[in-house]
């Protein structure tokens, strides 16, 4: 059982709180939290029983569920309920409002007939035996066995009155955290799911809280419905979505503050570790554990009940004291009752209780500790009357007051250990490793016209939903201050077959929009005095103004415009060229931007209205392209392509130049830089323009060819370009490689982040905001490119998303570096 556990557990803390050494804090997590916070004595990791096999199942079920696999979700939850019916039913319950959650991620009930025939079909092998055991008792022993079940034998898990004060008001400060948990967790399609299932473990217990209290003057009534454990799910479930949403939340809610993030989570670690402490304390100083764990190893009990196996009758039935819980396992011989050994069908469920109160072990004497705990306070009379009703022919007491309680099938702290130790070796990473991970952040990307979004460790892996009709891709562009997409949407392309690109492509229409990742709202701007059907962002200069590319009638300009696209001006003028690639100084007071005039590519610098231009590089034998700003706004890059000799952009260098134009530094040669990236194979080729990119730090990343580097995609330059890529695969004649290097301008060193290695091209270069990581996309030649992540050293690389047969491209980092 302790493998399934800890097998379930890994398989669903990977599906949301990804990461080396994550699955061992949010278990220990749990463990913590549903042993510490519960309601109404609803263990999940302790003692071997079918419901430890049964939330096994239930953890595999909602790791399906945040997969999106409802089918799988529902077969696990079958499993579920075939071992354990109450875990596995109530478990649906809680997939139900998860389903009814879900929104537009909803399926529908065609999509989820398979999981719920086959899941129903397992679930019945539960199901239908307990039904008819029940059903065959008579309406009056039903009515009475369900009477002695809710208000004698286990009113603690039951009855909502006798629950302790302090077990509810921690489980309600534990409910309070989990507001402020889901509150805290991404507003993504896997999360939602999830959250809609531990929402449903509450909604259940709520609703055994409205049935106590309706029923409260019909106590037949109020025993049918409270029998069917309505806090269960609360007690096992609740601290589920707190252990795995605390992680998440903490990132989110700290945000730009990873610091504070990191000592919580250092927190947890601890809290986590001192409630284990405790337990190897309890369990080395108490010669009694508490509660149902324990298992005392008491010799003299084992040698009488190996001595009545030897020397009685296999037919002989004892009186046996009355917290002894093992003879039977001993001994292999009938009792007349013991408290733990509860029937389950109706009629023994009620001769059960009759032979508890002739033995006066009944709930309210039982838990009188205080009171005799030996068979001869009952005297001779009372004993043979009993002995007399029941058959038994043998009385077994002590001469003692201490109890005698043995649980077999419980299990010690050196379980629970081992199971601790399960979830280490199915992690291999210790606790430390976790905290660190506190800082992973979170990239947006492009794949075959769709925007995906994945956390920097692999997790969380979605792709963004937008209910607009008669768009076929959609792209982010920038960011406003809180965080909130510009997003850029285009209708199916004009250009095609015998439409060329330079004259159809610039027809389509396009829009622009603002989008929230939190909420999923969207708003569409630029709406308002429309001037073309192509519109691009090319710039957002704050929160209420942009610099928008129009191309009218074949021409292309830069405006600057409110929103909504009112109070447009000119930014560039008509026949000057086409300007793009802006970039905003980091005091947000200056532009730079490459203009592609008559002249050739030229270095522009600008204010944010177009005026006062500086002319930073232009020359007719050179293209200079892509400039961005240093951190400190005081040095501009970009790339130098030699086109004359490389006509389809291929490579270029490195060069840099002071804001004014006063200084130019070139700081590589022999076109040394991978700058027209182009990939895939040809039923997913791709292309775009590699900048360089600027450090936290102040130093320059780029992407750099290994000496005489040849891409598959052979441009052809004596052919007309129709569809502004004009190349052909040639796999055969590509060789070599491209490798993401650092330039520090302060020393002058180079230094290779990733290794040349020949056939892998890596490109795409782009620093999270805190500048500890790295992201780029790497592939291989003939193939499409999938997303990597690794350290500010270049350490520890790891591919983080695919696309399957699509290319991924253009990474880039969510502000804050928040953690879906």
């Amino acid at each position: 059982m302790w493998i399934c556990l800890a097998w379930s557990w890994h398989r669903l803390s990977s599906c949301l709180v990804p990461g080396r050494g994550m699955a061992v804090l949010t278990a220990a997590l749990y463990v913590a939290l549903n042993e510490r916070f519960q309601l109404a004595g609803e263990w999940v990791v302790e003692g071997v029983e079918a419901k430890g096999f049964a939330y096994a199942g239930l953890f595999l079920a909602v790791a399906a569920l945040v997969e999106r696999r409802w089918n799988h979700a529902l077969i696990w939850i079958g499993l579920a309920t075939a071992v354990h019916p109450l875990v596995g039913l109530w478990g649906g319950v809680c997939l139900a409002a998860s389903w009814v959650l879900a929104g537009r991620d909803r399926p529908g009930i065609q999509e989820l007939l398979p999981g719920l025939l086959l899941g129903g079909a397992i679930g019945a092998i539960g199901v239908v035996p307990a039904l008819m055991m029940d059903m065959q008792a008579d309406a009056y022993s039903r009515r009475l066995a369900h009477a002695v079940y809710v208000f004698h034998r286990l009113r603690h898990h039951l009855l909502p009155e006798a629950f302790e004060t302090l077990f509810v008001l921690r489980h309600f400060l534990l409910f309070t955290v989990w507001c402020a948990v889901a509150w805290g967790t991404p507003r993504t399609d896997d999360w939602r799911r999830f959250r809609g299932f531990v929402w449903g473990a509450i909604i259940i217990a709520l609703c055994g809280f409205a049935i106590d209290l309706v029923t409260r003057y019909d106590n037949q009534l109020r025993a049918s419905l409270l029998r069917l454990y309505w806090f269960r799910m609360t007690d096992a479930i609740l601290p589920l979505g707190v252990a795995l949403g605390m992680v998440p939340a903490v990132r989110c809610i700290t945000g730009a503050r990873p610091r504070l993030g990191q000592t919580i989570i250092a927190g947890l670690c601890i809290a986590a570790s001192v409630h284990l402490l405790e337990y190897a304390g309890t369990w080395r100083q108490q010669p009694r554990p508490p509660r149902g764990e324990r298992a005392e190893n008491l010799s003299d009990w084992r040698d009488v009940c190996a001595w009545v196996a030897e020397n009685s009758p296999p037919d002989a039935v004892f009186i046996t004291p009355r917290y002894n819980q093992t003879f039977k396992w001993h001994t292999g011989r009938a009792e007349v009752a013991t408290w733990k050994d509860l029937p389950q069908d109706a009629e023994s469920m009620v001769q059960w209780y009759r032979r508890l109160k002739a033995l006066r072990l009944t709930p309210e004497e039982r838990m009188n500790r205080l009171g005799p705990q030996t068979l001869d306070w009952l005297g001779t009379e009372r004993l043979q009357q009993a002995a007399d009703e029941y058959g038994a022919g043998y009385l077994l007491t002590v001469n003692s007051v201490h109890d005698v309680m043995i649980a077999p099938c419980r299990v010690s702290l050196a379980s629970f250990l081992l199971c601790v130790a399960s979830f280490i070796l199915a992690d291999a990473i210790a606790i430390s490793v976790a905290v660190e991970s506190t800082t992973s952040g979170r990239l947006l990307f492009t794949s075959a016209g769709r925007t995906g979004i994945v956390a920097s460790d692999g997790g969380g892996l979605r792709w963004l939903k937008f209910d607009v009709p008669n768009q076929s891709t959609w792209q982010v562009s920038q960011y406003f201050s809180d965080g909130e997409l510009l997003l850029l949407s285009m209708e199916p392309r004009r250009d095609g077959p015998g439409r060329p690109f330079a004259e159809y492509y610039t027809k389509t229409p396009t829009h622009l929009w603002r989008f929230s990742l939190d909420t999923e709202s969207l708003e569409e701007l630029a709406t308002k005095e429309r001037m073309a059907p192509f519109y691009t962002p090319a710039l957002l200069i704050n929160d209420s103004s942009m610099l928008v590319q129009v191309v009218k009638d074949g021409v292309g300009q830069i405006y600057r415009m409110d929103l909504n696209g009112s109070n447009a001006r000119e930014f560039t003028r008509a026949g000057e060229g086409l300007p793009y690639g802006l970039s905003l100084i980091p005091d947000g007071e200056r532009v730079a931007f490459h203009l592609a005039s008559p002249m050739g590519y030229q270095i522009w610098t600008s204010d944010l209205e177009g005026g006062d231009r500086r002319l930073i590089a232009g020359d007719p034998e050179h293209l200079y392209f892509g400039p961005v700003w240093s951190p400190d706004g005081e040095w501009i890059a970009y790339h130098d392509c030699h086109f004359q000799s490389d006509p389809g952009h291929d490579w270029s260098d490195l060069r840099i130049s002071k804001r004014d134009g006063s200084e130019h530094r070139e700081l590589t040669d022999d076109q040394a830089l991978w700058f027209a990236a182009t990939y895939g194979p040809p039923e997913a080729k791709g292309g775009g323009s590699n900048l360089p990119v600027w450090a936290p730090d102040g130093k320059l990343l780029y992407s750099r060819r290994t000496p005489g580097a040849k891409v598959p995609w052979e441009y052809q330059p004596n052919r007309p370009d129709t569809d502004h890529f004009n190349r052909d695969f040639k796999p055969e004649v590509a060789h070599g490689g491209a490798y993401i290097e650092e330039f520090d301008p302060q020393t002058g060193n180079f230094t290779a982040l990733t290794s040349p290695t020949e056939g892998r091209w890596d490109f795409r270069v782009v620093v999270s905001p805190d500048g500890k990581q790295i992201a780029f996309c790497r592939t291989s030649t003939g193939k499409v490119p999938t997303l990597w992540m690794m350290s500010r050293d270049g350490s520890n690389a790891r591919e983080v998303a695919s696309a399957g047969q699509a290319a991924i491209d253009h990474p880039r980092w969510v502000p804050d570096a928040e953690q879906p």
